[in-house]
């Protein structure tokens, strides 16, 4: 009997496969076809995966909490199905992710930023800081991130303000909504 709690379920784009965070910093994958499961990717003792995107060509995208003694890192680690997971540079304190269409961008929150990650660059830029609101403690500076062509746009946590960013243009503010 375990005592394993699981979050974060996230379908594939060919829908033929589902993963789940475990509540141990396991994120386990399932084929929905033949119905096995198998671990694909395992945190060290006390890590946990905070959130989980698909790419649009079924590649995985993980960010992760890992604590190594007293050492807390954040990070984003990249998974497609036959190759070993890999970490991404310069993604440190990573809370939540996000995939662009063609699979070559991720966009990405820490706790005081929005930044973009181009996976051919293997290098992550400053999209924008946070905005000065009411957030939970330890939330990413920006929540609901998802890309519109090669901007992002994001939700300021903790508050309704909206945000379009695209690396090397000026931003703009959408104002204030409830969803987008």
């Amino acid at each position: 009997e375990s005592n394993l709690s699981a979050s974060i379920p996230r379908f594939s784009p060919d829908e033929k496969r589902v993963v789940w965070a475990l509540s141990d910093g396991q994120i386990l994958a399932c084929d929905l076809d033949s119905g096995a499961t198998r671990v694909v990717w395992r945190a060290s003792a006390g890590g946990s995966v905070t959130d989980l995107a698909w790419s649009p060509d079924n590649a995985l995208a993980a960010c992760v909490r890992i604590q190594d003694g007293e050492k807390v890192m954040r990070a984003i680690v990249t998974w497609t199905p036959g190759k070993e997971p890999a970490t991404l540079k310069d993604t440190d304190d990573a809370r939540n992710v996000a995939w662009r269409a063609d699979g070559k961008a991720l966009a990405f929150s820490t706790k005081t930023a929005l930044l973009h990650y181009d996976l051919g660059a293997g290098k992550a830029e400053k999209l924008t800081d946070q905005v000065e609101a009411w957030r939970p403690k330890d939330a990413p500076a920006y929540d609901d991130q998802l890309f519109c062509g090669g901007a992002v746009i994001a939700r300021a946590a903790g508050t309704m303000r909206w945000t379009l960013r695209e690396p090397g243009k000026d931003p703009v503010d959408l104002g204030e909504c409830r969803g987008v």
